[in-house]
């Protein structure tokens, strides 16, 4: 976000990092809720003083313990924005924030926000936006490797919301009329991970495992479809880096976000799949068609370079941070 406000001069920022400004008990989760239950705002600390004098505006990344610090914490008129990701969503962090004292709060995507809302009733929709993340876009625009089509990658796996099972049962159905296809496991491995992938798969070499990599575009011209296969997610940015890529999407409706929007709040429709079986069948189809399968990875390219690019996500902060439109 600083990098877009200030390539686009938007705004002139400082980075502000608590840990060298507050006690380290005076962010843990024991203080926190004590200073809540007594109603107690804090003080700013004298160090941070003349950032914040110089400062019109605190922008708190991380809906955690420094932005439950920031709502307790006397910042005088300035106003003080906040944003969460998926994570914080799910810890007690958002129990303790004065949202009160907060002039906006951003979420990275909508299912996100509205399990907030429900969460806290407090909460004005109004004062509230959705705003996701950017994307260099053009550092995946790379040359697909021939046999693209007929690979497909998960990025991260070693966590059980990733679930890859789900994701190997989409293989297993694919492979019924397509025995050359392939997938790639990109990411460190779970403990588990040779109950997980089935000695047949791994010997048939239809299915590799990639390890940790730094690479990724490098890495995307070899996959034609990227999949997302969780429990729930925030925005899976595997999904949109994928997608900048060529690679068609192929994103499970995270079902643990399913009642506050999931998937289909963050990525088009037709990207979105019920189950293995609805999955394996629109890769299929796309195989069959080769005019197809070639327009709809030219769609997905667009659709993430549109919505993810960094004009449109540094007008959506100007607007939230300055009340005025910009345009570039």
């Amino acid at each position: 976000m600083i990098a877009l406000l200030e390539e686009r001069g938007i705004a002139e920022c400082r980075r502000v990092d608590l840990a060298e400004h507050v006690e380290a008990d005076d962010l843990r989760m024991h203080s926190l809720i004590r200073a809540r239950l007594a109603g107690v705002t804090r003080p700013l600390p004298e160090s941070m003083r003349t950032d914040v004098e110089w400062a019109e505006a605190i922008f708190v990344e991380w809906g955690h313990h420094a932005l439950v610090w920031a709502s307790i914490t006397d910042f005088g008129e300035l106003p003080v924005y906040g944003r969460f990701h998926r994570f914080e969503a799910f810890t007690a962090f958002p129990l303790l924030i004065d949202f009160s004292r907060l002039t906006h709060t951003v979420f990275v995507a909508d299912h996100v926000r509205n399990l907030l809302l429900k969460l806290r009733p407090d909460l004005e929709a109004s004062r509230t936006s959705v705003i996701t993340n950017a994307l260099d876009t053009d550092r995946f625009t790379l040359p697909k490797l021939e046999d693209a089509h007929r690979t497909a990658i998960l990025v991260g796996w070693n966590r059980p919301v990733k679930d890859p099972s789900w994701a190997l049962e989409v293989l297993r159905e694919v492979l019924r009329s397509q025995p050359e296809f392939r997938l790639l496991l990109a990411g460190e491995a779970p403990r588990d991970w040779e109950s997980i992938v089935a000695q047949g798969l791994r010997d048939a070499g239809t299915v590799e495992l990639l390890g940790q990599r730094d690479d990724m575009p490098s890495v995307f011209r070899r996959a034609g479809f990227v999949l997302s296969a969780s429990r729930h997610e925030g925005t899976h940015e595997a999904v949109a880096e994928g997608a900048a890529s060529g690679a068609i999407p192929i994103v499970r409706d995270w079902p643990e976000a399913r009642a506050f929007g999931g998937a289909r709040s963050v990525y088009p429709e037709e990207w979105v799949v019920e189950s293995p079986q609805e999955a394996a069948q629109k890769i299929c189809g796309l195989l069959a068609d080769s005019e197809l399968y070639q327009s709809r990875a030219s769609s997905v390219r667009q659709w993430i370079r549109e919505s993810r690019g960094g004009g449109k996500i540094a007008r959506a902060y100007a607007d939230m941070l300055t009340g005025s439109a910009y345009s570039s």
